[in-house]
């Protein structure tokens, strides 16, 4: 009985996660409503809470579906890409990037939208799954400079990642102090050779 009842959660979990999941992509995160994504499941609204502390528990394990998703595709972009010089994989990686930037752009806007949680409440799990979709950058960097300790790393693992998006998000945004979208693969050679020459 047990058993069934497990089964019966998970797959109410898995239709809830879904539905987010569709919503967040057609409309991004303002769409997530939870009456919406009960009906879409099928279940009374109370139901949702039995499964998800909130709607921002829910939301964090939206977006971890979407890192494994993103995680999954640079993967398939990076199949035998590790012969390439560390600087090439780079780029490589930051024009995959930006190609789900723009070929997914309200499900990428959703992954970095604020909740209501403080940051220091961000659940370790989400941050460790933010953290392995991050080692697509540390890999070729160690390569590149093999001398960086872990905590040396990490820090410039994340600069290279935030200059990288951030240049999309203010193209994205159309921000005068951004570049134009055509500028963009041109932004993204600046940033890693300026990067790989350090």
């Amino acid at each position: 009985m047990a058993g069934i009842r497990e089964a019966k959660r998970a797959a109410l979990r898995d239709k809830l996660l879904q539905s987010a999941l569709v919503r967040i992509h057609d409309g991004g995160l303002s769409s997530l409503r939870a009456r919406d994504l009960a009906q879409d499941a099928g279940c009374a609204l109370g139901a949702i809470y039995n499964i998800f502390a909130d709607l921002d528990e829910l939301i964090f394990h939206a977006k971890v579906e979407i890192f494994r998703d993103m995680d999954s595709q640079l993967a398939k972009v990076m199949e035998g890409a590790d012969t390439l010089p560390p600087k090439e994989q780079m780029l490589k990686l930051s024009h995959a990037y930006h190609h789900f930037a723009t070929t997914n752009p309200h499900t990428w806007s959703a992954i970095f939208a604020a909740t209501t949680v403080e940051p220091e409440n961000t659940p370790d799990w989400y941050r460790e799954a933010l953290i392995r979709l991050m080692e697509h950058i540390s890999r070729p960097l160690k390569q590149l400079q093999p001398d960086l300790t872990p905590a040396a790393l990490h820090l410039r693992t994340r600069t290279i990642f935030s200059a990288i998006h951030g240049v999309i998000l203010l193209s994205h945004q159309k921000r005068p102090s951004g570049v134009a979208e055509s500028e963009v693969p041109e932004a993204i050679d600046i940033v890693i050779s300026a990067f790989s020459s350090v």
